[in-house]
């Protein structure tokens, strides 16, 4: 799992720099389509994400805000730099350059320099949550968003700003990306030939529980599902099919193992008796 900031100054989020301002930035910034700041790791290298404007904020964006310290694990720099929305506007950003089903936690804060104002963020159009700034330069624990990367591989964060015509700051996002499971990888399998009887197929990534998982024995365009009586993550044991009753014919034969998300490795034997 690695955790992921967002470099707004050019120069490494959890680097002391000079904070970016809306002055700082070319005029078109906050415009849908513009890609405002890339993702860096904590040793502030350069990562494929990417942050880009959806929908622009409303009234004046893009300025300093006055934290003087971090909060949860997040560096000083991150708070010193704010996007904020003037009045009860709505605004968003997307996370891009993702892998399709990894999973994630975003973290949002907000923090304003000296006054109270309220923040609601959804992501991915889930269950919104709101972040209550306080009257102080130290920010509040940034709230917490979880989940799977859906097709199309990017985080939608949606900030609704507070009523009143209050400016509702939104200073940081972080990301924290988990690996997909690189599906099956067989190693081994008993010999299936004698048919009707178990085989053991051995292996990694097969998934803890079956789901919608399987096993099939292959030939040509024959393929004949196999019924399963144990399955784990690492090893696999099926009752093998009949031959000629199926269409299955002696010779080579594949053996696939498809797991839960659809992800499938094969093995080939050949059935000689």
């Amino acid at each position: 799992m690695t955790k992921f900031f967002v470099d707004y100054n050019g120069a490494g989020a959890d680097t002391p720099g000079t904070p970016w301002s809306y002055n700082s930035f070319s005029s078109g910034w906050n415009s849908a389509g513009v890609l405002t700041a890339a993702l860096v790791d904590d040793t502030n290298t350069p990562s494929a994400y990417g942050l880009e404007i959806v929908a622009p904020y409303v009234g004046v964006s893009g300025s300093n805000s006055w934290a003087t310290v971090g909060a949860g694990g997040w560096p000083v720099e991150v708070f010193r730099n704010a996007t904020y929305i003037n009045g009860a506007g709505t605004a968003s950003q997307k996370i891009t350059g993702l892998s399709v089903g990894d999973t994630y936690i975003v973290e949002v804060s907000g923090h304003s320099n000296s006054s109270s104002r309220s923040t609601q963020v959804t992501v991915n159009s889930g269950t919104p949550q709101d972040y209550a700034n306080t009257a102080s330069t130290t920010p509040q624990a940034p709230i917490s968003f979880s989940g799977t990367v859906p097709v199309g591989g990017e985080i939608l964060i949606e900030v609704v700003g507070a009523s009143g015509g209050n400016w509702s700051y939104v200073n940081g996002f972080t990301v924290e990306i988990t690996a997909a499971p690189s599906g099956p990888s067989i190693t081994s399998t008993t010999d299936p030939a004698i048919t009707g009887t178990a085989i053991t197929t051995a292996g990694t990534g097969f998934g803890a529980t079956q789901g919608a998982g399987g096993v099939t024995q292959e030939q040509g365009a024959v393929v004949v599902a196999l019924t399963e009586s144990a399955w784990s993550d690492i090893s696999i044991t099926s009752t093998s099919a009949t031959i000629e009753s199926t269409g299955l014919k002696y010779g080579v034969q594949t053996l696939k193992v498809t797991d839960n998300a659809a992800a499938d490795d094969t093995t080939t034997f050949t059935a000689n008796t």
